[in-house]
């Protein structure tokens, strides 16, 4: 434990031993406990796992962070003992045996860190990620049970160049068990309420056309998160020959952010009027070249303005894959509008029911804990460019979904073929709420003569819709429930397009939990 501890100027730089191997871990661990800690100014390279870690490990009656000395070229080194708690791919060991031998012990870990700063450091060439939690623990044995996460709350990560770092081959793909929670990358961390990553340039992290998932910036969970004026370009390489790993691949994958209404003591709930927003996330450039640009999961208010969002692959193939290619934002939230109504329209029902919070098996609840779905996407530049075997098949470029309000406006949307190749999309975007507008759009797509490589630029559903003064090379599709008393003027659909379209080419709107 520590506190009001600062760390700065220093240069912490990995030798090699003989065999090519970095002995030590990393260069700096945050431990469980710490507050009020400052780490700025610093050069960190080298080493077989993060350059700055949070948390603390310790097996049995073992002193944590067991170490041995030696001193190649006249320095003191500190190396992670060989049997390590925590392994480069961010997962976690439940057990570990005593040094010296003796029955299996199990392993406890405290990452409870607050109040970190982390400030104009360089962190490169590392093995593993530039800054993460020490690890993710395996999925619950029992579904929909409780997942033990590593809290950091209140930490700024700002102006840092985190640049060549997942530079070893990692062992094989990620744990069956531990796919669905660990990631690698950039930035990784796992709980972490009012987190602000801002100014900071994520470059080149994952080895050379890697098999790998490899994430830029990776949140499990938190609560007003903002992400801001990053710069994320290159992490994870697409393999040219071999099928990729699955795994996490986002240049910025916000998993599950916000957070329930309610009451309940020890549950992660909280009063309406206490609710901050669950993310923001303005002026990043992100060009991700396998895998999503940004997927934004979570219930609350979602703020995404002023980005440059460019993806190249989906990374691992996924059969009838309907979730947005490029962007991906699931709203869980519904309209207060909508909890009066007490029950979901039935031609309205097709959103998939919260898989992180409710047992997809039972019946989605008209609940006021769910309250606040609302979406704000605006003035972003979104393009999708896949090659070869990616562009056929496409059903949705970028998805928006929420049982709230859905506003889509002033944005800039282009898929790209690569010359003499054909493709197929059955829409570049989906905007599927209980109210939306989706107004002042340009969609540019694939269409170069009929039959059109893109069947509909976009397609809008909701109980009140306006899809107004957007232009697009393809269709513009605009549906309203039928089921519900007519609104009038609803739905408002005066939009451009530069070839012509037939209503009897309508798709349905493709749908998918995330």
């Amino acid at each position: 434990m520590c506190t009001d501890t600062t760390v700065r100027g220093n240069r912490f730089q990995t030798v090699n031993n003989n065999g090519g191997k970095r002995l030590a871990w990393g260069g700096v661990q945050i431990g469980f406990g710490c507050e009020r800690v400052l780490v700025e100014d610093n050069w960190i390279e080298g080493g077989s796992g993060y350059g700055i870690t949070f948390g603390t490990g310790t097996a049995g009656d073992e002193v944590p962070g067991d170490l041995d000395i030696f001193d190649p070229v006249g320095r003191f080194v500190l190396v992670a003992a060989d049997d390590a708690l925590y392994h480069s791919k961010a997962s976690l060991r439940e057990t570990a045996e005593p040094r010296g031998g003796g029955p299996l012990v199990d392993v406890g870990y405290g990452t409870y860190c607050r109040d970190v700063r982390i400030l104009r450091n360089t962190i490169t060439g590392m093995g593993s990620s530039g800054i993460s939690v020490i690890g993710f623990h395996a999925a619950p044995e029992e579904e929909f049970e409780a997942y033990d996460t590593m809290e950091t709350p209140d930490v700024e990560i700002a102006d840092n160049v985190i640049r060549g770092n997942c530079a070893y081959p990692f062992d094989g793909p990620p744990s069956p068990d531990h796919v669905d929670y660990a990631a690698v990358g950039g930035i990784v961390l796992a709980d972490s309420d009012n987190l602000r990553i801002h100014d900071n340039a994520i470059l080149g992290n994952g080895a050379e056309e890697t098999l790998y998932p490899i994430c830029g910036i990776y949140l499990m969970h938190g609560e007003n998160v903002a992400v801001e004026n990053n710069r994320v370009t290159g992490n994870g390489k697409r393999p040219t020959t071999d099928t990729p790993f699955l795994g996490h691949r986002f240049g910025i994958g916000l998993m599950l952010v916000g957070r329930r209404l309610g009451g309940l003591p020890d549950a992660p709930m909280i009063e309406g009027d206490a609710r901050m927003p669950a993310a923001r996330v303005r002026g990043n450039v992100v060009h991700h070249p396998m895998g999503k640009a940004l997927q934004l999961h979570g219930i609350g208010p979602m703020f995404v303005e002023g980005n440059v969002f460019v993806a190249k692959a989906r990374g691992v193939p996924v059969v009838d894959d309907s979730t947005g290619r490029c962007v991906d934002i699931h709203n869980l939230g519904q309209s207060p509008e909508l909890i009066d109504s007490a029950s979901i329209p039935g031609d309205l029902g097709f959103l998939p029911t919260p898989p992180l919070l409710w047992d997809p098996a039972e019946p989605l609840p008209v609940d006021p804990m769910f309250a606040d779905g609302r979406v704000l996407f605006t003035g972003n530049q979104v393009r999708y460019s896949p090659e070869g075997a990616e562009t056929g098949g496409i059903q949705c470029v970028n998805r928006f979904q929420s049982y709230g309000d859905v506003a889509v406006l002033d944005n800039q949307f282009f898929v790209d073929f690569p010359p003499e190749t054909s493709g197929s999309i059955d829409n570049d975007t989906t905007v599927v709420a209980w109210s939306t507008r989706t107004a002042n759009n340009r969609w540019v797509d694939p269409a170069v003569a009929e039959p059109y490589y893109t069947v509909a630029s976009a397609t809008t559903a909701a109980r009140m819709n306006i899809t107004a003064l957007n232009q697009a090379t393809r269709c513009i599709h605009v549906m309203i429930s039928g089921v519900l008393p007519a609104i009038a003027g609803n739905p408002v659909d005066y939009n451009q397009t530069l070839t012509a379209c037939d209503d009897e080419e309508e798709e349905p709107v493709p749908l998918a939990p995330p």
